[in-house]
């Protein structure tokens, strides 16, 4: 007997690119994120599905910055059993705090 497979793809998330009006939100995340958490804040380009990465298609600066595991994978993102250590949380909410402080006060 033969196995048949058909696979059809229903989302497409390419991974953000570059634009030149990121750079101040890109630096000020990674100068505070590096502050707080002690480890450099890489600036990659991620292949998930956000909204955010549909404006940055359109030209529109945005970054996906969050709290949390660093892959996909520690941290069940978009399933039942999604987990966040709090002090995580509470460190980034203080990295966009900062960068928002920096960047319009």
């Amino acid at each position: 007997s033969q196995l048949k497979v058909d696979i059809k793809r229903i989302l497409l998330a390419n991974a953000m690119k570059p634009l030149a009006g990121n750079q101040p939100l890109v630096d000020a995340i990674q100068k505070h994120g590096e502050v707080l958490f002690g480890e450099p804040i890489p600036a990659v380009g991620t292949p998930l599905y956000t909204d955010v990465r549909l404006y940055v298609e359109r030209g529109i600066p945005g970054v996906i910055y969050g709290a949390g595991p660093r892959t996909v994978l520690e941290s069940h993102a978009k399933r039942a059993d999604e987990r966040l250590d709090l002090e995580d949380l509470r460190r980034a909410t203080k990295v966009v705090a900062r960068t928002l402080q920096d960047l319009f006060l």
